[in-house]
């Protein structure tokens, strides 16, 4: 607007703060990227990693991608891709979930002569998390452990901690405890991190004990608050067991401590009762009391006056309540599978459509309805799901709906 010509750097700049932006403003970086190209600028390697980083930062991979292809193109007049531009694709690639790739384009950094930055590598092994973890923990893990080797008797505290943080999330998503474990062990003061990603690793299969050790050590040892997401994780862990009661005590702490209580934490306590005989009664006990109705198992008082809460604070704020009170919801009903309890089923879904009748309007809820009419053979109830889903959600029932009232 004043008469001056921007300096490439001006644009590159521009660029990086775009990606600097919440939320990320990508399609503004590809703007100012195309009036640099338009004008006939040279782009440098500089320019081009701006854009890479934003577009990994956004998620959007598949942008990423072709810019990577124009960058190694000898045709191109792009700067050429370097340390920086690899790690920014396999960042891209972990992002959003694309695990292998990361690795493959960690690999061909490698085949193409630049040699690996430790923030490259950490970003290869934090990408391992991405995707089928499963069959990446071990390469993960091998990235790591050459890392520490070339970093030994380097005094960089810091860049020991950021990979061993890297490599325990891809073991924590694995369910590696152990390995988990002794890394943790090996920092002298772990973060809040280190000992979140070693409850996770406990969490996936069940270790309900040493997760709560674990828990309790941060508390005493190092006075680490536990927030909500650790509480979470902790009945994670009792429900992969089916530790009911010790779900209910941690329940009744995180009331006691003043820690928020948030829907998903009522749904993972409740479905510690899965498979349980009187699962059912329970679920339908809980919407009843919440409802006005006397409650029949004390031991679930807090579970009903936390979803109560939870249940006023909605219409009070006139959630739409799509996302806040569905997993309570489906939680509820998945309880009645068990014995194909479909006269249950329907009253908790008519309670919870009562006081909220978006928060019932999901597929989700929908769906564990027709399953549990199909379990019970009543075709129809199962028709009458169809009808709800007609009237209720306004959406042609899907297919696979009409093969449950034939089931």
């Amino acid at each position: 607007q004043n008469g001056l010509s921007p300096p490439p750097m001006a644009y590159t700049s521009a660029v990086a703060a775009c990606g600097g932006a919440y939320p990320v403003a990508w399609p503004a970086a590809m703007g100012i990227f195309q009036k640099m190209t338009e004008k006939g600028q040279n782009i440098s390697t500089f320019t081009c990693n701006a854009l890479m980083t934003t577009l990994a930062r956004a998620g959007e991979w598949r942008h990423a991608v072709r810019l990577m292809a124009n960058m190694k193109s000898k045709q191109s007049s792009l700067g050429a891709p370097d340390v920086v531009t690899y790690t920014a694709m396999i960042n891209a690639h972990a992002f959003t979930g694309r695990g292998i790739d990361a690795m493959n384009t960690f690999t061909e950094m490698r085949q193409s002569g630049i040699s690996p930055s430790f923030i490259s590598t950490c970003a290869a092994i934090r990408g391992c998390a991405a995707g089928d973890s499963q069959s990446l923990w071990e390469t993960a893990f091998s990235l790591y452990t050459s890392l520490m080797e070339k970093s030994r008797g380097s005094k960089a505290e810091f860049n020991e901690l950021e990979a061993r943080l890297a490599v325990m999330s891809v073991l924590a998503k694995v369910g590696r405890w152990k390995m988990a474990e002794d890394l943790l062990r090996e920092q002298k003061k772990p973060p809040m991190s280190a000992f979140l990603s070693v409850l996770e690793s406990y969490a996936r299969p069940g270790l309900w004990q040493s997760a709560l050790d674990i828990a309790r050590e941060m508390l005493s040892a190092h006075n680490m608050k536990l927030t909500t997401y650790v509480y979470r994780l902790l009945i994670r862990a009792c429900n992969r067991r089916k530790r009911w009661s010790v779900a209910l005590s941690l329940l009744s702490e995180m009331r006691r401590g003043s820690v928020t209580v948030t829907p998903g934490i009522i749904a993972e306590v409740m479905a510690t009762f899965h498979s349980r005989y009187d699962g059912w009664l329970r679920a339908l006990s809980v919407v009843r009391a919440v409802n006005g109705h006397p409650l029949e198992f004390e031991e679930l008082k807090e579970v009903v006056v936390e979803t109560r809460r939870l249940v006023q604070l909605g219409k009070s704020n006139g959630w739409s309540g799509t996302m806040s009170m569905q997993r309570v919801t489906n939680t509820l009903l998945e309880l009645c599978t068990d014995g194909a309890r479909w006269q249950a089923a329907f009253e908790i879904y008519n309670y919870l459509h009562h006081f909220r009748p978006e928060e019932s309007e999901n597929l989700g809820a929908y769906d564990r309805l027709m399953a549990i009419c199909a379990r019970a053979g009543r075709p129809d109830k199962a028709i009458q799901v169809i009808r709800l889903i007609r009237r209720e959600g306004g959406i042609i029932p899907p297919a696979s709906y009409f093969n449950g009232i034939i089931a």
